[in-house]
């Protein structure tokens, strides 16, 4: 909402211009184009500068909204509560559908401050600092998911990564849960040891599948993962993404549900099993099981997705481990809001 190099300029969230503007540029995204989600990162307000003021008395003013002059923090969370609630009811009025979520700074109090916050020592805080009630976002149902950044290792005295991640587990209100990893911190000459090596991540994400409410992760940036800091890309397909995974549902959004697919038809020659299907409603992709005669068609377990497509037919070349005389292959539709079918057998010509 604000821009944190505000010593240059910034839109104050105090004002019902900077809401209704910052509504307006979303609802346009929305209403234009077909994605998935809205994700807003953590500058609600900017994160403090020693010996400067964010200014803004005079909104505050002329805009109390009924809050006292020693109530200036409170009116602060206000402000960005309301475009919280705003963007979230732009968004479902035009596409309810299409997730809201938040990538919040790692904290949320510090226990000292709050005997529900996290045993934490951080400098800077969602709630007290950036103004971000991210809590009461989620108990109202203003967002749909929460990203917090834990940009921080295993161990690390003010803010351990493990006692971050469980606390967030325990404050998630039914909001869907994915935790911000930092390959970006990865490298020989990192300060802090732990990040001198990508086994770091890997430690992060075991530990994440341990804790409940904790749906995946996400990783910043998309930059560096491209990059393969220390070998992470060769670390993360070995250890944790050997199978191919499919993007959860989430209950807090109109689910929108996929025709199965129909016409399933599969031949074979010398060199290639061949797959076709045709497309049913509210479909944007389609998921191919392969699975060992005699078994049940099992779609929770991702070792058995062979393909995931947007196409109509298939081309699988012939080897030991397609023959149709040992495996079956089953079909299912996803729409876009990652809703699945039931499983389409496929019948021989």
């Amino acid at each position: 909402m604000v821009s944190y190099i505000w010593k240059n300029g910034f839109f104050d969230p105090g004002l019902s211009q900077t809401r209704d503007y910052v509504a307006g540029v979303v609802s346009d995204v929305v209403r234009r184009y077909d994605i998935d989600a809205i994700h807003m990162d953590d500058y609600f307000y900017p994160y403090r500068i020693a010996n400067k003021k964010f200014p803004d008395d005079s909104t505050f003013v002329h805009c109390p909204r009924g809050f006292k002059p020693d109530q200036l923090e409170d009116w602060r969370r206000d402000n960005v509560n309301i475009i919280i609630k705003q963007l979230s009811d732009s968004i479902k009025a035009i596409k309810p559908w299409v997730e809201f979520g938040v990538s919040p700074f790692g904290v949320w109090r510090n226990i000292e401050k709050d005997s529900t916050g996290s045993q934490t020592k951080a400098g800077q805080t969602n709630y007290d600092d950036l103004y971000a009630d991210i809590l009461l976002w989620q108990k109202n149902r203003w967002i749909d998911y929460i990203t917090p950044q834990i940009y921080w290792q295993i161990g690390m005295k003010v803010a351990d990564y493990a006692v971050v991640s469980d606390w967030w587990s325990h404050n998630s209100f039914g909001c869907s849960l994915y935790i911000g990893q930092a390959p970006y911190r990865i490298g020989r000459k990192a300060k802090i040891k732990e990040w001198r090596t990508s086994r770091e991540i890997v430690k992060q994400i075991k530990l994440n599948r341990t804790i409940p409410n904790i749906s995946g992760s996400m990783f910043f940036s998309a930059k560096i993962l491209r990059q393969d800091p220390l070998r992470l890309e060769e670390k993360l397909k070995r250890d944790l993404y050997r199978y191919p995974a499919l993007p959860p549902s989430n209950e807090r959004i109109v689910q929108i549900v996929p025709q199965i697919p129909a016409k399933t038809l599969i031949s074979e020659n010398e060199k290639s099993i061949s797959l076709s299907w045709e497309k049913g409603k509210n479909t944007k992709k389609f998921i191919i099981y392969k699975l060992r005669k005699g078994k049940p068609a099992e779609m929770n377990s991702p070792e058995n997705i062979y393909q995931v497509t947007s196409e109509t037919t298939l081309s699988i070349p012939k080897t030991s481990h397609t023959d149709l005389k040992r495996y079956y292959f089953v079909i299912s539709s996803q729409s876009q809001t990652n809703t699945e079918s039931g499983p389409e057998y496929f019948y021989l010509h």
